[in-house]
């Protein structure tokens, strides 16, 4: 949120990379990698962010800043443990999204929007049951059932009803 991230304008600015080496967005080819395209701008992240909030069950207008977005984030209250779950989301996403961009770079690694978005909710999950005392619901709840979590249907005691 600092804007420090080793994008690969900053590392054009401070003369790591050549000035005739490609400092253009990884995801979508059309704009500079700066943190704030490359994190919230970019078309590819604004969709990572959409799924994310649709998952959630909400809809937004995107801050214009990683800061942004924490400050908005923070603005939310849920009761406990979706508390605990909501505040792990933007970190999950904002990871997520630089880390998978170090695989592209160095790697050349490949991922469909689907793909990722599947694992950041994963990462979101099994970050939820590592650093929830209490959490009273599986991975595979919190992944599939998040809404329903949420607004408290299907909930008796604690356990996620299947009907």
């Amino acid at each position: 949120w600092k804007g420090r991230l080793k994008t690969a304008s900053f590392l054009q600015r401070i003369g790591v990379l050549d000035p005739e080496a490609s400092a253009m967005c990884v995801f979508c080819h059309e704009g500079l990698e700066s943190v704030f395209h490359l994190l919230i701008w970019c078309p590819f992240a604004w969709r990572i962010w959409c799924d994310l909030l649709q998952w959630w069950g909400l809809t937004w207008v995107i801050p214009q800043t990683v800061e942004g977005i924490l400050n908005w984030w923070r603005g939310f209250k849920w009761r406990n443990n979706l508390n605990m779950i909501w505040r792990i989301i933007p970190f999950a996403v904002l990871w997520s999204l630089w880390k998978f961009r170090n695989e592209k770079v160095f790697c050349e690694r490949l991922m469909h929007l689907e793909e990722l978005c599947e694992l950041i909710k994963t990462r979101i999950a099994l970050w939820a049951k590592f650093y929830i005392q209490d959490c009273c619901y599986s991975v595979q709840q919190i992944i599939c059932n998040i809404q329903e979590i949420r607004v408290g249907y299907g909930l008796y005691a604690g356990m996620l009803l299947v009907v």
